[in-house]
């Protein structure tokens, strides 16, 4: 698209009645191109995404974040009871040593599980 400018528009000194032209639009980047499709930009997100994945998921199983034992050695799998209508922590803890210290094992189904039980709750057991 061209302009023309009167010499009192421009601040050189033209001739009178000589119009200049002046190139509106000749950046590069004002160049007007076919636009890419839906289509393009969707296919280029599925293969970021894709490459993303790939380069997270090498990561992951190089790292050595995947358990190769179910438990280390000297730790055992924790035991768990299912609480019934009626159980306390006192009689759960009194089953389980009841010639023992029943206060200390009542003090670690607190600490394991908190103070409050309900029956269908699954609790760890020391």
């Amino acid at each position: 698209m061209l302009k023309s400018l009167t010499p009192a528009q421009s601040p050189q000194s033209v001739q009178k009645g000589t119009p200049m032209a002046i190139a509106l639009h000749s950046h590069p980047s004002f160049r007007t191109t076919a636009r890419r499709s839906y289509a393009t930009y969707f296919r280029r997100r599925v293969v970021l995404v894709a490459a993303v994945a790939c380069v997270l998921g090498g990561a992951f199983f190089t790292s050595g974040a995947v358990a190769e034992k179910s438990t280390p050695e000297g730790i055992s799998t924790p035991h768990t009871l299912t609480v019934a209508p009626g159980d306390t922590l006192w009689g759960i803890a009194h089953r389980l040593v009841p010639n023992g210290n029943v206060t200390a094992m009542v003090d670690e189904l607190v600490h394991l599980n908190g103070d409050q039980i309900f029956p269908g709750q699954v609790i760890r057991i020391p």
